[in-house]
């Protein structure tokens, strides 16, 4: 991927990508995008990451694209969902209003990988760290914040709010990863 930021003022900081969110979602896009040797910027407006389960499944087919080494650590902090029932209270005690069943199989996996997504987040985080090409170069900036984009056939034109204050930045592409609102 090769991108050309030519009539950018040259005061401005420039990326291939900027990753807007933190997420699973996020970190596993910048990964993909690393690993082929673009470079990536991802912010969250969060300080840390969120200790709050928004998403606590990974699906079998997701599973099959994420790296065996992000799996295998994803494997030894959870568990393997293959059936879940939904619970209504009523008047004559508890009962099972729906059951699902979770065993989408594929040639690798079975069911659905249960954990909480702040433990996958961390994961991802530290699968994408270490990749060669990232090392010292990308890493995910808490605290940060996009104020505002506008996009034209140069790309894209970005105003950040930063820890160290107000900062623009001139992407390629501009990723938004960052949860329904």
């Amino acid at each position: 991927l090769s991108m050309s930021f030519d009539g950018r003022s040259s005061e401005m900081a420039t990326v291939d990508v900027l990753v807007v969110g933190a997420g699973p979602v996020g970190i596993t896009a910048a990964t993909a995008l690393a690993e082929k040797g673009v470079h990536v910027r991802i912010v969250d407006s969060n300080l840390a990451p969120v200790i709050l389960t928004k998403a606590s499944g990974t699906q079998a087919r997701t599973l099959e694209q994420l790296p065996e080494r992000v799996v295998a650590a994803m494997q030894a902090g959870s568990v393997t969902a293959l059936m879940a029932r939904v619970w209504e209270n009523t008047d004559q005690g508890k009962a099972a209003v729906l059951s699902i069943d979770m065993r989408g199989r594929t040639d690798t996996f079975e069911g659905v990988l249960a954990q909480e997504q702040w433990r996958t987040e961390k994961v991802l985080s530290e699968y994408f760290e270490t990749l060669p090409g990232v090392r010292g170069r990308m890493k995910i900036e808490r605290g940060t914040k996009l104020v505002s984009f506008e996009a034209d056939d140069l790309g894209v034109t970005c105003e950040l709010d930063t820890p160290a204050g107000k900062q623009m930045l001139a992407c390629g592409w501009l990723l938004a990863a960052d949860g329904g609102r």
